[in-house]
């Protein structure tokens, strides 16, 4: 039986990515896999030229092929309410027909569009004004489950939440660099 491709934890937890900004506002963490020192320099994803790691696949074991959705829309309460489960925004389907790994800059690229078209929505469903100056952040990519179409599900957190989860995420690099400091 193959293995279930997933998302790579150390790879998502070095990036801070706000949805409804533009590409470039996306960062990465610079770390020091020979210091167990909290990392502080930050780099954009996608400035000339893009960084090292949106070449890197996003999965392991690497695949061409994903589906993936947004957690926080798909699985709303709203959609039950309204029994209206088929009005839920399709999948992203993410594909190189050449086979070709899915990198970490392609898997942004096309989920950070596929989010941003949801703005309106997300807007509605959370309750949220329009012109509010919430900013909503990707915190995980959950792995697919066999019965929901292998199906990646992708997790928000908000403003009000991102310290704690930059402060979770720092806590898995740190256990990491240790981790590579004892191999």
């Amino acid at each position: 039986m193959a293995q279930t491709p997933l998302v790579q934890p150390l790879i998502l937890a070095r990036l801070r990515w706000p949805i409804f900004e533009p590409l470039i506002s996306i960062k990465v963490l610079e770390t020091d896999h020979e210091s167990t020192s909290a990392p502080t320099t930050w780099r954009n994803l996608f400035e000339n030229p893009h960084h090292s790691l949106a070449a890197e696949s996003i999965t392991e074991p690497p695949t061409s092929r994903m589906l993936v959705n947004c957690d926080d829309v798909h699985r709303h309460d709203y959609w039950a309410d309204a029994e209206d489960y088929d009005s839920r925004p399709r999948s992203l389907l993410i594909e190189n027909l050449d086979g070709k790994p899915i990198s970490v800059g392609q898997f942004v690229e096309k989920v950070h569009a596929y989010l941003g078209g949801m703005k309106d929505l997300m807007w509605d469903l959370f309750g949220l004004l329009k012109d509010e100056q919430t900013r909503m952040w990707v915190a995980r990519v959950s792995a697919p489950d066999p019965g929901d179409d292998n199906v990646y599900s992708v997790g928000l957190v908000w403003d009000n939440q991102l310290d704690q989860h930059w402060e979770n995420n720092m806590r898995l690099l740190r256990a990491a660099a240790a981790e590579a400091t004892t191999l």
